[in-house]
């Protein structure tokens, strides 16, 4: 399978479900395939997602324990932005807020994903 019918196959699928397709119809991966496409995927992989862009980048650089505990922070430092005295800084702190909340969600799925063992349920029958 070419790489466009690849990432073409795989935008019309969830990431998880083009790639246990993948597996159970080609057999095992490597290691390096299955981040590849976990990571650079056109239609879901974890950089190429909006959302994913800005934390996903912060948590390979600064690490992803460093990263969520920014996030964490973040989230709680904006939690008075309804205390907040004019409409502007409103909007402000509850931009801020949906940014680390936009970041702990993705670095939280990607921790979890790693504590849990992909060759257990891949192609289960």
């Amino acid at each position: 399978m070419s790489q466009s019918e690849a990432s073409t196959s795989a935008k019309s699928l969830s990431l998880i479900e083009y790639l246990i397709d993948r597996i159970c119809r080609e057999g095992p991966i490597t290691f390096h395939e299955w981040m590849r496409e976990a990571l650079y995927n056109d239609g879901a992989g974890y950089y190429m997602r909006a959302d994913t862009q800005i934390w996903g980048r912060l948590g390979d650089l600064f690490g992803r324990r460093a990263t969520i505990l920014l996030s964490a922070l973040m989230f709680m430092g904006t939690s008075i932005c309804g205390a907040m005295p004019a409409f502007g800084w409103n909007l402000v702190m509850c931009f801020m807020m949906g940014a680390a909340a936009g970041g702990m969600l993705p670095i939280t799925f990607t921790l979890m994903a790693n504590a849990a063992r992909v060759a257990d349920w891949v192609c289960r029958s």
